[in-house]
């Protein structure tokens, strides 16, 4: 579930080895801890290790040495013989442990709840105003938009230790060798003695490959080809290790070419790489989940997101399933008032019959997603790190969690408001506005029986929105203000659905009911973040090829309805710029040329999105009667002449504000490239 905010004495990242037993260790003392695994399940890689005298006294002080010792022998003696001339030394010592008994040894002796899968780090933060009172003076947050805050912070998160680059610790530099490992299985028995066997051939798989391996190597796929020239008994076992690659996964390591790299698959990058498609451009999509990701429910596409989705050429599969609104109404709880906001007018009916129009999230992606190739997308990919290779025409190298490289000539990160690729062009933070919000789709099956029009109210600095998506279904929304310590139950959306209805007024029985009808996976609870419009005006948004879109580039508050509208903005101008220097270049993407446009791009869109950001903001404060939003809303005498603002002159006038979606991005270039006209029989 997303937009959890947690408390944990101790968190533990990393559910290796040394997390496991970090957590034990911690257990057998009194002290409860979450450890936060990034896999779905136990991870078991590497086949088996030697644990040596030092580690039994740790296991045994972990009181878990009795389950291993009794499964395995300890070595004895060994020998290493040296093919090239046949010597034999012996080696005596005593002991040989299996990693998955290791890790399930201490893994069983834990509370179940003790790990957290799916959950990878994202960013850590020290707050140093914490005190005895309030010692959770660690905050982690998740890639999954979990908060957790809590007093200590452990990583174990192995050789790419994102605590580890926190703290500031260099990382790890290579050896100058490599290593293949695996785990040879015979069910009728090996016959050889149980004692270690290590031979030094002239040329083996293990010898100079290892130091500079071909490309194809490095990938895991002709291992079977590396083996010893001479036959023994280490070909057999590494020919049975072979044979289980489907029980021990196949070594990663690819290498990838690409002409351009979307990271995340959401609204933002879809339609870049439709955008892209469009002028004849291939790209990549890297998507972190492994499927399409749907959460929110719906939003509303204004007129200037339906002009975009004209340019991209999908607006008609959207526009024969949802009805634009044409009023609206804005009911202030306190006294009673509700105020009519009109969407059209006389002279911009033509603009606004577009809409807005509200539609689900998964359509407006299906839609897109529908148009590109199948594939387009790679799920399951997420970004470990970037380079950026001044002397090559593919100047981008990413580098995957899984060990997948992937050089590119152009990198765009549409991932959202914890954008790796914002962070690593050097982008602010986002801020929190002091609000939080929770978003939910309510489901009529028989139907809902209310008109096509939105309704908000105002209640007590909240803002509650009911907005009907069709017959049978009704987005819903709450902002409020934060409120110091509180937690939405670890966001089980049971107990967001319950505190959501004893925070919603009795007289306010519609929103009740709608509430009460809410499809429970399309819960979400968390607080509301804008980029500061400075640090976009003032910020590198884009170095060489590499840029930003969507959320990655703007986030906003929804205050305006513009976060997913200007996302679309971004793809089309972005693709028109690309698909300009593809055509003038001859279909072909050259580093110079797009480096240019590419800065183009941010040009265009940075004061743009600058001015969202602000009207965003604006809007909110002063709907909420500048409650909540900003350090000048604890002036009563502030919130009160907002509050004249808001009710005198604001939604009078909403349909002027909405004059900021009267913008039209452009068109995507449909020139042919000079090789292209010259095919063209006259």
């Amino acid at each position: 579930m997303e937009n959890v905010v947690m408390r944990e004495e101790v968190v533990i990242v990393g559910g290796g080895v040394a997390g496991l037993a970090t957590a034990l260790a911690l257990k057998r003392v009194g002290v409860k801890s979450l450890v936060l695994e990034r896999a779905n399940e136990l991870r078991i890689i590497g086949g088996s290790l030697t644990l040596f005298p030092n580690a039994w006294i740790a296991l045994e002080a972990l009181g878990v040495a009795h389950k291993l010792t009794a499964v395995y022998k300890p070595f004895k003696r060994g020998e290493v013989t040296n093919v090239a001339n046949g010597v034999t030394q012996e080696i005596l010592f005593t002991t040989d442990e299996g990693e998955e008994w290791l890790a399930r040894g201490p893994r069983s002796e834990l509370p179940t709840d003790t790990v957290r899968y799916s959950s990878r780090l994202c960013s850590i933060e020290k707050t140093e105003t914490r005190n005895d009172v309030d010692p959770f003076g660690v905050i982690v947050h998740l890639e999954d938009e979990t908060t957790i805050n809590t007093k200590v912070l452990i990583g174990c998160d192995g050789v790419h230790s994102l605590v580890a680059k926190w703290l500031g610790l260099k990382a790890p530099v290579y050896s100058g060798r490599y290593a293949v490992r695996g785990l040879g299985v015979f069910p009728e028995g090996h016959g050889l003695k149980h004692e270690v066997s290590c031979q030094i051939p002239t040329l083996t798989f293990s010898g100079s490959w290892l130091i500079h391996p071909p490309p194809v190597q490095a990938q895991g796929k002709r291992v079977e080809n590396l083996l010893m020239l001479q036959p023994g008994d280490v070909a057999q076992m590494v020919e049975g290790s072979l044979s289980m690659r489907e029980r021990n996964g196949e070594m990663e390591n690819v290498e990838m070419r690409e002409e351009v790299v979307i990271v995340a698959g959401g609204v933002a990058g879809l339609a870049t790489a439709l955008a892209l498609k469009r002028v004849g451009v291939k790209s990549l999509v890297l998507e972190r989940a492994n499927e399409l990701r749907v959460t929110g429910g719906s939003l509303t596409l204004f007129s200037n997101a339906w002009i975009a989705l004209e340019a991209l050429g999908v607006a008609q599969k959207l526009t024969s399933l949802y009805k634009p609104y044409k009023r609206g109404a804005v009911t202030n709880v306190a006294n009673g008032i509700t105020q009519e906001i009109l969407f059209t007018t006389d002279e911009w009916d033509e603009w606004l019959a577009r809409g807005p129009r509200p539609v689900h999230r998964r359509a407006l992606l299906e839609a897109l997603l529908e148009e590109l190739p199948t594939d387009t997308i790679r799920y399951s990919s997420r970004v470990r790190s970037i380079e950026k290779t001044e002397t090559r025409n593919d100047g981008v190298t990413i580098h995957l969690e899984d060990g997948t490289t992937i050089n590119t000539k152009v990198l765009i990160g549409c991932d959202g408001v914890h954008s790796v690729v914002a962070k690593w062009l050097g982008l602010k933070d986002p801020v929190y506005s002091d609000r939080y919000a929770v978003r939910g789709l309510g489901v009529f099956p028989e139907g809902h029986a209310l008109k096509h029009e939105p309704q908000q109210f105002l209640v007590e600095g909240c803002r509650i929105g009911i907005l009907p998506n069709n017959d049978t279904d009704i987005f819903w929304f709450m902002t409020y203000p934060s409120i110091p310590k509180e937690e939405m139950a670890k966001g089980d959306p049971k107990i967001i659905q319950k505190t959501m209805l004893e925070r919603v007024p009795e007289s306010l029985q519609i929103v009740k009911d709608v509430i009460q009808h809410a499809y429970m996976p399309s819960l979400s609870w968390g607080p509301l973040r804008f980029r500061y419009p400075w640090d976009l005006l003032f910020g590198k948004v884009s170095n060489g090829t590499i840029t930003v879109a969507g959320d990655a580039m703007h986030p906003m508050t929804p205050d305006l309805g513009q976060g997913g509208c200007s996302s679309l903005e971004d793809a089309v101008v972005l693709g028109r710029h690309i698909g300009n220097s593809y055509i003038r270049n001859d279909g072909m993407l050259l580093q110079e040329d797009l480096e240019v446009e590419i800065g183009m791009y941010v040009e265009e869109r940075r004061f743009r999105a600058a001015g969202l950001i602000s009207g965003s903001y604006i809007s909110g404060w002063v709907q909420q009667g500048g409650g909540g939003v900003g350090i000048i809303s604890s002036l009563k005498v502030v919130g009160w002449l907002t509050k004249i603002l808001r009710d005198k002159v604001f939604y009078k006038e909403f349909g002027r504000l909405s004059g900021l979606v009267q913008y039209d991005c452009g068109k995507l270039p449909t020139g042919l490239t000079s090789s292209e006209m010259d095919n063209v029989v006259m």
